[in-house]
C-alpha cells in the first residue's frame, strides 16, 4: 500500500492574528512587574539583560508594522517552511540591533503600549495575502504572523529558564527537596527551547541531590525529565539560538 501523502499543515489566520495579540499583551503585563534590578538581570541568551530581552520582545512585534508601512515586494520569496533556514544567516547582528533598539526606548511599558497600538490597528486593515519585506526575504502577512507566533512562544519559555535560574541562586542547599524539584524542572524547560547541555548538567546536579531526599513530588519530577530525555534520544535536537531573531 503506498504511503499516505502528507498534507501541508494550515493555519488559521484569525486564530494566529489572536494569538499573537493575545501573548504579546500578556508579556506586557509582565514587564509591568519588573524592577530596574531585575531589569539589570542577565538572562540565558549570552550577554543579553532582562532589558534587552524584554525590548528585543518588541522588536519582533514592531517588525511586522514596520513592514506593513513599507511597499510591498513584487513577489514571494520565502515560504513558511523556508523561514527557519532563511533567519540563520541574520542571527549575528542581532544583537548590535537590539541593544540600539533597547537604548532608543527606555521607557518600556510606552514601547509595549505604542507596539501593541501600532499592531493591533495595521491588522485590521492588512490581508493575510500582503507581501511583506522582511530581512529573510519577502513572504506574505498570514505566514511572517506564524513566525511571530513561534518568536513569543519561544521567548516566554527562554524568559522562564531566566527565572528559574535566578530563582536558584538564592535557594540554599538545606531546602533538598525543594532544589531537587526546582532543578528538575529547570532542566526540562531547557531541554525544550534545545539547550541540551545546559540541562544535562542541571540534571546531573538535582541527581546529586535525589538520593537524600524522600518526595514523590521529586519523584513525579524525575519520571518526567526521564520520558523528556527518551524523545530527545530519538528526535534530533536543533542547535540553541544565543540570540533570538527578529525579523
Amino acid at each position: 500500500m503506498p504511503a499516505a501523502k502528507r498534507r501541508p499543515r494550515t493555519y488559521d489566520p484569525d486564530k494566529i492574528r489572536t494569538a499573537v495579540i493575545t501573548q504579546f499583551q500578556n508579556v506586557r503585563d509582565a514587564v509591568r512587574t519588573l524592577t530596574p534590578d531585575q531589569l539589570a538581570l542577565p538572562t540565558c541568551l549570552g550577554d543579553w539583560t532582562v532589558r534587552e530581552f524584554v525590548a528585543h520582545i518588541a522588536m519582533t512585534i514592531e517588525a511586522v508594522s514596520r513592514t506593513i508601512d513599507q511597499e510591498p515586494p513584487a513577489k514571494a520569496e520565502l515560504s513558511l517552511p523556508e523561514w527557519p533556514f532563511a533567519t540563520a544567516a541574520l542571527d549575528d547582528s542581532n544583537t548590535d540591533r537590539t541593544r540600539a533598539f533597547t537604548r532608543e526606548h527606555p521607557d518600556l511599558d510606552a514601547l509595549y503600549a505604542s507596539t501593541e497600538q501600532r499592531f493591533a490597528e495595521r491588522l485590521a486593515f492588512t490581508p493575510g495575502e500582503r507581501l511583506l519585506a522582511t530581512r529573510p526575504g519577502a513572504m506574505n502577512l498570514a505566514d511572517y504572523l506564524v513566525t511571530r507566533t513561534v518568536e513569543l512562544v519561544v521567548h516566554t519559555k527562554q524568559a522562564a529558564v531566566t527565572a528559574l535560574e535566578d530563582a536558584n541562586r538564592l535557594r540554599h542547599s538545606v531546602y533538598r527537596r525543594g532544589r531537587v524539584r526546582h532543578l528538575a524542572l529547570l532542566a526540562e524547560r531547557k531541554l525544550e527551547i534545545g539547550h541540551l547541555d545546559e540541562a544535562c548538567a542541571d540534571w546531573q546536579r538535582a541527581l546529586d541531590d535525589f538520593p537524600h531526599v524522600q518526595s514523590g513530588r521529586c519523584d513525579d519530577r524525575f519520571r518526567a525529565m526521564l520520558a523528556a530525555l527518551r524523545r530527545t534520544a530519538t528526535t534530533p535536537t536543533p542547535a540553541p539560538s544565543t540570540t533570538g531573531p527578529a525579523r
